[in-house]
């Protein structure tokens, strides 16, 4: 379900988000390239998190048994319950995120697209190991695009740069180039766009791209830029910058306004690491993040579980059955089969339920102990059975004088709910055997019987009778009787009855 899975992508970003920014916390002491790279990796697992967590599940539901399926004959009676519309919300919720994730992300593409543009109108200028520099008048301030052919554009100030400015500019964007920052931060907008809802995302990314100037900012000054005059020329070039433009998250900005008296204090401040990456790190960082990022993925949300089936009667699907679940808390969900005969009952909390199952023209069916574990679903396949008609009749007589009643324990029987298809039109009073009435013997008699397709009555046994006359009137005068005719679904069916007849002696 969608809205389980954002729940859990969710939750595991939120983790995740959180564990990388306290990471890169503990590593301030560290040089720039290194607490970057962490964040990176963090950012990475941002994206690959909602295909690892299905991952997960499914590499689990390798192991675990399949989802439990039952067969349930049912019968129906007549049921009427009006049920107003609901509200999916889940589905609503779900919606709404990935409408702005797409936005987001359209965004972000639009943006590169835009970018891209300006620098095939851009004049060449030069180039450096790994990218080729441009000029370009619509620019105010030099940066670096393009996330496999990465181009430096300059603006067009630059052409009046002392030489030391055009140098060291021209080092601090060559740094990026190495770096394949511009591909990070676009691995980095894509997972603020899945994790929009998640503050610490955005946070995690912003921290990101702050440590990647930083890096440069070492690069520079390991390259044997005196820190003062990289401090001044980075301040001047800040100037030029003004406004928000809609390229702004397609390109990495030299001096963006945002950070640049952290990274003045940054520069000028002695002491620091300022080395790059080594493989150590790599591999430390690496192994890190993965010892997170495993099982987190693997940690699966406890989401309800479901129940489902379908309704046939044998011949074809019933539509429009109530279908009842309650659980051992009192708690009752109600849903309608579809056109096809399916219901379904999704996110229950683990536990017991009685299912219960209405329709017109059936009798109604119980199944008290429908088992639900999280994360697994029930299938039902119910098989419907035309329910039984009850039918009573009393035949009362004159207590002969100076009897007492003969009193005769009586069956418990449960009887099937009342079927409207079918009608008696002709009914034969039984009579009251004379040997019965002066013996003072009464009492009722249970007869089962089948209607046929042409409404005869056929198959009469006895289920109990207080005497076996009273039981052979009884069964006598209902061979006689006549119905109408069952109907499912446009063709007469059998239908059981089950017909009490009372014998009274009055006093």
């Amino acid at each position: 379900m969608l809205w389980t899975w954002l729940l859990e992508v969710g939750s595991k970003g939120a983790v995740l988000s959180a564990a990388m920014l306290i990471l890169a916390l503990l590593l301030r002491r560290t040089s720039a390239a290194a607490r970057h790279f962490v964040l990176f990796l963090g950012v990475c697992s941002l994206v690959a998190m909602p295909v690892l967590t299905p991952l997960a599940g499914y590499l689990a539901t390798v192991y675990a048994p399949t989802a439990a399926t039952f067969t349930v004959p049912a019968a129906f009676t007549s049921l009427t319950v009006t049920d107003g519309p609901v509200v999916d919300w889940r589905r609503a919720a779900a919606g709404v995120w990935a409408v702005i994730a797409l936005l987001l992300i359209v965004r972000t593409a639009g943006a590169h697209i835009l970018v891209a543009r300006m620098a095939a109108r851009a004049r060449p200028c030069g180039t450096v190991p790994g990218a080729v520099v441009r000029i370009s008048s619509e620019v105010g301030m030099p940066f670096t695009c393009g996330l496999f052919r990465p181009v430096i554009l300059l603006p067009e100030s630059a052409a009046d740069w002392p030489e030391e400015r055009r140098n060291v500019v021209l080092l601090h964007e060559a740094a990026h180039v190495m770096r394949r920052d511009a591909l990070a931060r676009f691995v980095a907008q894509i997972g603020c766009a899945l994790h929009w809802f998640n503050p610490l995302a955005w946070v995690a990314a912003a921290r990101m791209v702050i440590e990647q100037e930083h890096a440069c900012d070492d690069w520079v000054i390991e390259r044997g830029v005196r820190p003062s005059h990289y401090a001044e020329h980075l301040l001047e070039i800040a100037h030029y910058l003004h406004g928000r433009s809609m390229w702004r998250p397609a390109a990495l900005a030299m001096a963006n306004c945002s950070d640049l008296q952290t990274r003045l204090h940054s520069i000028l401040r002695g002491g620091l690491r300022r080395s790059p990456l080594t493989r150590a790190e790599a591999v430390i960082a690496i192994a890190a993040v993965a010892a997170l990022v495993t099982p987190l993925a693997a940690i699966r949300a406890q989401a309800g579980g479901a129940v489902s089936g379908i309704l046939s009667d044998g011949n074809g699907v019933v539509a429009n059955a109530l279908v009842t679940l309650r659980g051992a808390n009192q708690a009752t969900y109600r849903t309608r089969t579809d056109a096809a005969g399916n219901y379904g009952f999704a996110q229950l909390t683990p536990g017991t339920y009685e299912l219960r199952i209405a329709a017109p023209g059936f009798a109604e069916s119980v199944m008290p102990a429908v088992t639900v574990d999280a994360n697994r679903a029930v299938h039902l396949r119910s098989l419907l059975q035309v329910g039984e008609i009850r039918e009573g009749l009393d035949i009362v007589a004159e207590r002969p004088g100076g009897l007492a009643p003969v009193s005769v324990a009586q069956k418990r029987l449960r009887i099937g709910g009342n079927v409207q298809a079918a009608r008696l039109i002709h009914q034969v009073r039984p009579e009251y055997p004379a040997a019965a009435k002066q013996a003072g013997i009464d009492g009722t008699v249970l007869l089962r019987a089948v209607i046929g397709t042409q409404g005869d009555v056929s198959h009469i046994s006895v289920l109990d009778s207080p005497n076996p006359a009273l039981a052979g009137a009884a069964t006598k005068a209902v061979r006689q009787w006549r119905y109408t005719p069952t109907w499912l679904n446009g063709q007469p069916v059998e239908v059981e009855t089950t017909i009490a007849i009372n014998y009274k002696l009055s006093r």
